[in-house]
């Protein structure tokens, strides 16, 4: 089974309705409930709507495996978003160069980190989270993960970012890769 891509060129209101739209997989790659190239909002008008991911072979090649894994513009309303997956890149949000998202509200949940940003390109990527919770097991609330040279932008004017175990204590987390292998 394999998850669902938004186009480039598609502007999409997903509606939860209630409903949970799971994932379970075992190919052992990198892998998404759902790819956004396009421009998606993720709702739950009834309440109780669930997106829910878990790869079953962490690890490895399954490096990003994630519940979104989000390339357009990207607003979440509400629902439940969550990665049960074990493994050190698996997100329940993965937002990339050139992306926009947007939590105005549900709650973003992951075993490890929650939402992480990842841009190693001079395009910028952004987060907003104006409401909502963005909560983390064992992970980060908030991964910034760049280069030396991108552009990446984190506002976080609402809403709550927390981890539940993670030993450093650190809700939002963010590296800069200096170049060299050298981080600061």
């Amino acid at each position: 089974t394999e998850g669902l891509v938004i186009a480039a060129d598609k502007e999409i209101t997903l509606d939860l309705n209630g409903k949970t739209i799971s994932l379970e997989d075992a190919s052992g790659k990198a892998s998404a409930l759902i790819t956004n190239k396009g421009n998606l909002t993720i709702d739950d008008s009834i309440g109780g709507g669930k997106l829910s991911f878990i790869t079953t072979t962490p690890g490895g090649t399954s490096y990003a495996s994630n519940t979104i894994s989000n390339n357009g513009v990207l607003t979440i309303k509400a629902g439940t978003i969550e990665n049960l997956s074990d493994g050190p890149a698996c997100y329940a949000l993965d937002n990339y160069a050139g992306s926009t998202a947007t939590i105005e509200g549900g709650k973003l949940y992951a075993e490890k980190t929650c939402v992480r940003i990842f841009n190693w390109s001079a395009t910028n990527a952004t987060l907003n989270v104006i409401g909502g919770e963005i909560v983390a097991n064992v992970g980060y609330g908030i991964n910034v993960n760049m280069g030396n040279t991108p552009d990446v932008t984190l506002n976080i004017s609402g809403g709550s970012v927390s981890t539940i175990a993670n030993s450093y204590n650190l809700a939002v987390y963010v590296i800069v890769n200096t170049g060299s292998d050298a981080y600061t």
